[in-house]
């Protein structure tokens, strides 16, 4: 009688054993694969503060950002300078012309700076493939009143090939 429950133990052992195996294996195969990668899994967004909105968005081979800008503040603005960067501190702006906006519009830019990679990094500029994750600064003047201001966004992106969104 012994014999019988030791053997059933054993069974009852063995029938599990397999399918933890399998399901590491499974597991195993599937982090190979990079399923698991959280940089395959990390989206691509722009957010800017309220008032403005990133109507279309990508960053290019070598940093080069593409952006529609839409805005709905109540007033005609027109945006002085933007720029891009990692960096904390001193991010390169760049002046533009002609960026005039409509109240409820939005325009795309052009001329826009490369976006900069953090201080120390391998590269001034993010390659294809990167994921890239900096601030969107927009300075901008209102039609109406004449005041200026200066905001921060956030733009994370894949890196896609040099000139694709031309």
């Amino acid at each position: 009688m012994v014999a019988r429950r030791g053997q059933s133990a054993m069974e009852f052992l063995m029938t599990y054993g397999w399918a933890v195996m399998i399901m590491l294996v499974v597991v195993a195969v599937l982090f190979m694969l990079g399923v698991f990668n959280p940089q395959n899994a990390a989206p691509n967004s722009c957010v800017l503060p309220s008032g403005l909105s990133c109507f279309g968005y990508a960053v290019s081979d070598g940093g080069v950002l593409w952006l529609d800008v839409g805005q709905a503040t109540g007033d005609d603005i027109t945006i002085n300078a933007i720029g891009c960067s990692a960096k904390e501190t001193d991010p390169t702006i760049i002046p533009l012309t002609n960026a005039y906006i409509a109240s409820g519009r939005h325009v795309n830019l052009t001329g826009l700076p490369r976006c900069e990679n953090a201080v120390g990094a391998s590269s001034p500029y993010p390659a294809e493939g990167q994921y890239y994750r900096g601030n969107i600064i927009i300075i901008y003047t209102e039609q109406k009143t004449g005041i200026a201001h200066r905001i921060i966004g956030d733009i994370a992106y894949r890196v896609g090939a040099a000139g694709f969104g031309s």
